[in-house]
């Protein structure tokens, strides 16, 4: 609990809080740790706008890409997630996705569905996941 306190003291000091988890746990698939991630960032006290910016511009600027992506701009990277809703007041409506857009190109979302049959370097080990 005390993490969750610390989160929004910092943020309210002015240091830099950046969101960026991604499928680091067997199981967990890709992009789904971020969503939490959000939650957990506006269950501490962010606003839900706050917790965006966190995963979107201040991530960009931490990893000294900000010029390339972080923000919707012309002429950077045009990777975004249509969503159903309004994630800047409800962080629970980034899992509602519509649409996948990377470097422009809408995706066709039911070739992005997981399988651990057609993945060659997917494995499981008892229950857990090995890569």
């Amino acid at each position: 609990m005390t993490a969750m306190t610390n989160v929004k003291r910092l943020s309210d000091a002015g240091v830099p809080v950046v969101a960026g988890t991604d499928a680091p746990y067997p199981g967990v698939f890709q992009g789904e740790g971020i969503h939490r991630e959000l939650e957990l960032l506006v269950e501490a006290g962010l606003t839900p706008l706050q917790a965006i910016t966190a995963a979107t511009h201040d991530a960009a600027r931490l990893m000294g890409a900000d010029a390339e992506w972080g923000a919707i701009v012309p002429g950077m990277a045009a990777d975004l997630l249509v969503v159903r809703g309004n994630p800047a007041e409800d962080i629970g409506a980034t899992r509602d996705i519509v649409a996948v857009i990377q470097r422009g190109v809408v995706l066709d979302r039911s070739q992005l569905v997981f399988s651990a049959q057609d993945d060659p370097g997917f494995r499981t080990v008892g229950s857990v996941a090995a890569n």
